[in-house]
C-alpha cells in the first residue's frame, strides 16, 4: 500500500476509528523508539566489552569498588559481579 492509498483509507474512516488507528501508530512509534534507544545502549556497552556472566547482556554499569575490586551491576538481570572472576551475586 502506498502512502497516498493509506491517506485515502484514513480519510474515509469515522472519527472514532481514525483516533483508534492514530493511537495504535503512536504506540508503535514509542515501541520502535524504545528499541532503538536500547539497541544504542547495548552497542555502547558491547564496545566497552563488559558482559554479564549471568545473562550475557552488555548493559552493565560500574556499581561499587569493594575489596580493591570494581563491581559491576547488570541492568537487565540485576546481577552483581566483578570483572576479574566473573562472579555474580543475585
Amino acid at each position: 500500500m502506498t502512502n497516498n492509498e493509506l491517506i485515502d483509507v484514513l480519510k474515509n474512516k469515522k472519527d472514532e476509528e481514525f483516533i483508534t488507528i492514530i493511537r495504535h501508530f503512536k504506540n508503535r512509534i514509542k515501541q520502535i523508539e524504545k528499541k532503538e534507544k536500547l539497541d544504542a545502549i547495548d552497542k555502547k556497552f558491547k564496545e566497552k566489552g563488559m558482559q554479564c556472566p549471568n545473562c550475557k547482556s552488555y548493559w552493565c554499569v560500574k556499581n561499587v569498588f569493594k575489596n580493591n575490586k570494581q563491581k559491576y551491576l547488570c541492568k537487565d538481570c540485576k546481577s552483581s559481579f566483578d570483572a576479574l572472576r566473573n562472579h555474580f551475586l543475585h
